[in-house]
């Protein structure tokens, strides 16, 4: 009984491997979007890596408007990956939340952030094709 115990104690605290994002997630993706309440267009690039991190680049209706952005992998579920956002250059807004979920051969967006005393939100697709230019 006190071997089995011993064992259990054993398995429970070894480390658990970290999630991985589904296959389908992962690479690279270009898109476009819409800031709703702010009536913007937008157009985007974006890698997941295998870790599930992301990076992605937004391209105003110029190209001199331009942020670069990391993502952080909060939660991951078979068919849904939810991030936070951290903008590192560019005008953009910081700290929003994306959602990201497949949706035929692409992957639909869906980011949110509190601003000002209400929330403002973008939805957008990302398809696999040659990455937008920088």
């Amino acid at each position: 009984m006190r071997a089995a115990l011993a064992a259990l104690c054993v398995a429970l605290a070894a480390p658990v491997a970290a999630a991985q994002p589904a296959a389908l997630f992962v690479g690279d993706w270009a898109g476009k979007g819409e800031t709703l309440a702010w009536n913007d267009n937008f157009r985007m690039t974006l890698h997941i890596a295998p870790d599930g991190s992301g990076s992605l680049v937004y391209f105003g209706a110029s190209d001199d408007y331009r942020c670069d952005a990391s993502w952080a992998l909060n939660r991951r579920a078979p068919r849904k990956l939810d991030y936070r956002e951290n903008v590192l250059t560019g005008p953009c807004e910081n700290g929003g939340s994306v959602t990201l979920t497949p949706n035929g051969a692409g992957l639909d967006f869906v980011w949110t952030l509190r601003f000002e005393g209400r929330t403002v939100r973008a939805v957008g697709k990302f398809w696999r094709e040659p990455v937008l230019s920088s």
